[in-house]
């Protein structure tokens, strides 16, 4: 019976993973097949095969605080190769720049203690005298590091810590200083609107969206974002939907088999349309996902239109895919939709 018990103990002990390794949504962050499906969905090997490989790397992973993975940042110096900063994106999308002797010693002095829990040695209190500390919808960050140096002779294979920005500390301090970092090596990305971004981190999610003359591609997303109709509050207004489009431009809209052209200074077609297939919808909206600068004055953007249409519950929902291209505007200083193609709908699984 005593052994039966232990056994029972040491069971339970296993089922409970550390509380800094669960992330909003109770996920164990930690547990190892987590951690292989997360490093296959970003496209990185695992830390301890990039030290039996000989590369020198300093990665970070976030997820936020509604238990969302988000791209991871390295610094890494492979055999043979100059150091470089790498933002790791899902589905392939990856940014890789060389970077300065300078940046990768700043790495190295801050990554000493990435891997130390901070201890709080303060005489304890009186829990009823201390204040209420309440920690919600937290962080969570994991620093790891391949043949990192500890001190000026000596190397360790890997340095790996998990920790919750609850209880944020020297990890949590590494952890966004390679998300500042990374974003200082992709000047690009620095041209997103910062009012507009949470952190570093973000920034960096944000920007992976951006292809081709990615210049052009953050021009034209900070407009689109930033001047994109609001549901449910002037997506009905004509007046609207053409100053999103460019009020100097002639769009073209190709709308499964219909086209509408607008006559610029004669009529107002294309919002007109958009406007009247509100009406016919309970809900339409357009999401852009990616864009792309063809040149330093055209730009792609792709994105997913979704319907729900009836009278019912549940409402019958439907997407399609759209792309728009957009071209720059010198009399206003701004850009302007030339064409925008949506595919058929067909119903949501």
């Amino acid at each position: 019976m005593l052994i039966a018990l232990l056994g029972a103990v040491l069971i339970g002990g296993q089922a409970s993973p550390d509380r800094s390794c669960l992330d909003d949504n109770h996920r164990d962050i930690c547990a190892p097949a987590m951690r292989a499906d997360l490093l296959s969905r970003l496209g990185m090997t695992s830390v301890e095969d990039e030290a039996a490989a000989g590369v020198e790397s300093y990665r970070a992973f976030f997820v936020d605080g509604y238990g969302r993975d988000l791209p991871a940042m390295a610094f890494e110096r492979r055999p043979g190769q100059g150091p470089v900063s790498v933002v790791y994106g899902f589905d392939g999308a990856q940014l890789e720049t060389p970077i300065s002797a300078e940046t990768w010693g700043r790495v190295l002095a801050e990554s000493h203690f990435a891997d130390r829990e901070l201890v709080d040695n303060t005489p304890a209190q009186d829990p009823s005298q201390m204040p209420l500390r309440m920690c919600l919808h937290a962080w969570v960050s994991t620093v790891e590091m391949s043949n990192s140096q500890t001190d000026r002779w000596s190397t360790t294979p890997v340095r790996r810590r998990v920790e919750n920005t609850c209880d944020g500390a020297l990890t949590t301090r590494f952890a966004f200083f390679i998300a500042s970092e990374s974003l200082k090596a992709q000047p690009h990305c620095q041209a997103l609107d910062q009012q507009q971004q949470r952190n570093a981190v973000t920034t960096l999610a944000t920007c992976l969206g951006l292809g081709g003359d990615r210049i052009s591609a953050s021009a034209v997303m900070e407009q689109v974002r930033g001047g994109a109709p609001r549901f449910g509050l002037d997506q009905t207004d004509p007046g609207v939907w053409r100053a999103y489009l460019g009020t100097n431009g002639s769009p073209r809209l190709t709308w499964g088999d219909q086209t509408v052209v607008t006559t610029r200074g004669t009529d107002n077609n294309v919002a007109e349309f958009i406007v009247a297939r509100l009406a016919e919808s309970r809900r339409l909206t357009f999401e852009p996902r990616k864009f792309a600068g063809v040149s330093a004055r055209e730009a792609t953007v792709e994105g997913i239109a979704t319907r729900a249409v009836g009278e019912g519950d549940p409402l019958t929902v439907t997407r399609a895919n759209y792309r728009q291209t957009w071209v720059w505007d010198p009399n206003l200083a701004g850009w302007m939709v030339s064409e925008w193609t949506v595919g058929p709908f067909a119903p949501v699984d």
